[in-house]
Parts: structure tokens; sequence; C-alpha cells
């Protein structure tokens, strides 16, 4: 179409609608040329559209995390050297599978759980103990974050991980490697019966604790160092008590008679005479024996006088006040004499009964000792046996790790290119993202032109009417714009 023809005044509705359907279906085809107009007539709106999709796609890529990766390459190293076969026959081991089989059961340790949560044990230090169920997630991410490539034609893995961190991701690396050495050491390194022996040494630990505890318990509330010592040192001193007890009850009988003696005395006379005073236990008799003397003299006294006197006689009256206040005198000294000698003799007999008391004990000690030491001999005897046990389980625990040591295919695992911290983030890749959101840009731009075009049932040029209606154009009138005048 020449300049003249890009614009035309459409035919009025009542003139074109008989032939709709043929202008409809002929607007169905769209040309380059056509195209190409209705880009220049629509160029504001798919431009917005294909810069807003530029620009957010760009903004989205400065706004996301930068994510960094660390790598490391390790080789695989199968030791040639002969295995010490210690006197047994050849197993067939030395048939290894190929090396595509046995990099991909690497390349699967490396990516297991297992070995993820001893990276986690690693970098929070908790050696052997299970982690915790609310760290499950932190160990599942761990596992996403890493990626094991085994290098074609080579004995060689490649280990990487990511991170939003560069320094954290290096360091993620040598975490991974060490745990998957743990991991894999664990794996081939221990075998049912192993795990069984290893079990078995730990219970029989635990009870052996058990028993030598019992026993020093036992020990201790016997008060046992030794049975035969024991048994000396309780005959000794049931000798000894025995000895201590009849003295005791000499002194006891003793005490018991001078004290019936002194009160018979007493009940009869009121006044002890100068033989019961001396023959006293343990009260001190001298203040009644010095008042019953000067009773003695006071009442001679009295008699003398009596030969001369009456008894309403001055000098009489006053001898027998003064021998009715020594006797009462003399009976209040005979009285807290008596509570003394009755104290002492109550002294004796509590010393009676303690030896009394301890003499039994002892009695039944010795009656128990066959019992206590037939209850220690037992308990002797287990704790030898279980260390006997315990012994042979440590050596039966020793053969099988050296006879596992020695039938596992050993492989040497060598760091040949250790981690180091990036410097540049992998993620995101902003030139690549702009580039395709310019695409996408022009992608949808395109799109959406064409179903403008698709969407517009008007009449463009003259081909279309002549095919719409089946008859030839005779003339085409321009749209002239007018130019403004200036003045």
């Amino acid at each position: 179409m020449n300049e003249d023809q890009k614009n035309f005044v459409n035919m009025p509705a009542t003139v074109m609608a008989p032939y709709q359907d043929f202008a409809g279906g002929a607007g169905q085809g769209m040309s380059l040329r056509d195209f190409r107009m209705i880009v220049f007539r629509h160029w504001p709106v798919l431009l917005l559209l294909m810069v807003t999709i530029t620009g957010t796609a760009t903004v989205a890529s400065f706004l996301m995390p930068k994510v960094y990766q660390s790598g490391a390459r390790l080789l695989l190293k199968w030791d040639s050297s002969e295995k010490i076969s210690l006197g047994a026959p050849s197993s067939g081991r030395d048939r290894r599978p190929d090396l595509k089989t046995i990099l991909n059961s690497e390349k699967e340790l490396i990516k297991s759980y297992e070995c993820a949560e001893q990276v986690y044990r690693l970098a929070n230090s908790l050696g052997d103990r299970k982690p915790r169920p609310e760290a499950a997630a932190q160990i599942a991410r761990i596992q996403r974050s890493v990626e094991v490539t085994p290098l074609k034609n080579t004995s060689i893995i490649e280990l990487s991980y990511r991170d939003t961190e560069p320094v954290r991701a290096a360091k993620m690396v040598n975490l991974y490697i060490s745990a998957y050495k743990i991991f894999r050491r664990s794996i081939y390194q221990q075998d049912a019966t192993y795990d069984f022996l290893k079990r078995q040494i730990e219970l029989n630990k635990l009870k052996l604790a058990e028993l030598r505890e019992t026993l020093d318990k036992y020990r201790m509330n016997r008060d046992i160092i030794s049975l035969e010592e024991q048994k000396r040192q309780t005959l000794s001193q049931l000798h000894q008590i025995e000895n201590s007890l009849l003295d005791v009850r000499r002194k006891r009988m003793h005490q018991t008679a001078i004290l019936d003696q002194f009160r018979t005395m007493w009940q009869k006379n009121k006044v002890l005479g100068r033989r019961g005073a001396a023959n006293s236990g343990a009260a001190d008799w001298t203040n009644a024996r010095k008042l019953y003397q000067r009773l003695i003299d006071l009442r001679m006294e009295k008699s003398r006088l009596l030969v001369k006197y009456t008894d309403e006689y001055d000098e009489v009256r006053a001898v027998s006040s003064e021998i009715m206040t020594l006797e009462n005198m003399l009976e209040d000294e005979v009285k807290r004499q008596f509570e003394v000698e009755a104290y002492a003799l109550k002294t004796i007999r509590d010393e009676e009964n303690f030896l009394t008391e301890r003499a039994a004990q002892l009695r039944t000690r010795l009656k128990q000792l066959p019992e206590i030491e037939k209850k220690y001999a037992a308990l002797s005897r287990d704790i030898g046996e279980y260390e006997s046990i315990y012994a042979t389980l440590l050596k039966k625990k020793e053969e099988k790790r050296l006879s596992v040591a020695q039938s596992t295919e050993d492989i040497q695992i060598s760091v040949i290119n250790p981690a180091l911290v990036p410097e540049k983030p992998i993620s995101p890749n902003i030139p690549f993202n702009i580039s395709l959101a310019t695409l996408f840009g022009l992608l949808a731009s395109a799109g959406l032109a064409f179903f403008l075009g698709s969407s517009d049932d008007t009449v463009k040029s003259a081909e279309s009417i002549e095919a719409a209606v089946g008859l030839p154009v005779l003339v085409s009138i321009a749209d002239i714009k007018k130019k403004q005048m200036v003045v």
C-alpha cells in the first residue's frame, strides 16, 4: 500500500452489512505489512508492556538474596596392597564393582539424610548425641543444599554447597567432607556382630559397676574390712566386754549390799553406827560421823546433868534442844548420802545394761558371720565372673574390629581441591535474567500486537474490499492531515 492509502474511509454500516461475514473472514489472515501497521499504531502500549516486564525482572533480580557456592574435589583411591589374612581363606572380595557403580554409591552416601545429620552434629558439637526432633527441618535444608557430581571417567567426586554466606558455604563443604568420612567409616567398619558385642560390653560394664557398688555398700553397712579380721575383732571385743561385765556386776552387788545394810540400820535405830558409816561405798560419810560423834557426846552430857537436875532445868533443856537439832541434821545428811549411794547404784546398773546389750550384739554378729561370709563370697564370685566375661567380650570385639578392617574394601579419601571462600555469587544471574525478561517482553508485546490485529474486523486495504465483496475498487481517498498555518 502506498502512502496515500495508509488511511481510508470505511464504508457505512448499511452498505457493508451484507458483506460483514466476508470482511470478517478476510481480516483473519494478517500479513507482515498489517502487523507492522498495528505495531506502528499501538507502539506506546507495546513498549510500556516490554519495559514493565523487563523492569520488574531487573528489580526482582536485585532484591533476590545472593547465593554463593563453594566446592571441593575428592579423590577416591583403592588400596591395592596385600591384606593380612590371619589364616582365613580368600572370600572373593577382590572382585570390585565397576567404577561408575562405586562413585554412584559414594554419591548417595554423601547426599543421604544420615550424612546431613552427621554434618549437623559436627556443626553444633553434639558428638554422638542425636539431634532434637525440631532440628529435622535444618538437617533437610542442609541435605538439599549439597550437590555431588562424579567426574566422568575418573575416580573424582566434586562436592559443592550453596549458602547465602560465602564463608559458611566453604565451612559447610569442609564439614561435609569430615561427616562423609565418619559416616562411611561407621557403615563399612561395623556389622551386626560388632554392634552386638559393643552392646553386650556396655551392659556387662553397667552390671559390673552395679555389683561393685552393691559389694561396697554391703561392706560399709557390715563394717567389713576382712572376714577373718572381722571375726577376730568381734571375738576380742566380746571377751573384753564380758570381763568388764563381770566387774560391773560385782560392783553392783557390793553397792546393793551396802544400801540394804544402811537402810536396815536406819530403819531400826534411825542412827548409823560407826561400823556402817565406815563401810560406805560411793558416799562421803565424814560429816555424818562428826554429827554422830557430837550427838553421842551431847547425850552423855544430858545423862550426867539428869543425875543432878530434872528435865525442866535450863541447862538440861538446852542440851535436849541441841540433841534434837543434831538428830535432824544427821537424818538429813544420811538421806543425802543415801541418794548419792542410790545414784551410784543406778549408774552401775546402766553400765551393766549397756555392756549386756553390747555383748548380745556381738554374739548376734558372730552368729551372722557365716551368712555374711556366704553373701560376701557370692558377690565376689559374681564380680569375678563378670570381669572374666567383660575381658572376653573386649577381646572378641577387638578381634572383630581387626577382621572387619582387613576384610572391608579400603578406600582412601583425599581432598585434591580444598573448599575456598567464593568471591562472587552464582545466583541471581542478573544479566541473564534481564536478557530473558527482555526477550519475554518482546514476545509478550508481539502477542499483544497479534491479538489486537486479530480482534480488529475493519477493512484495511483495497485488496481486502475486493476479496470481501468480489468487486473491483475504483478509487481510494487518502486522509490528509491539515497543517496549522503559522501566523
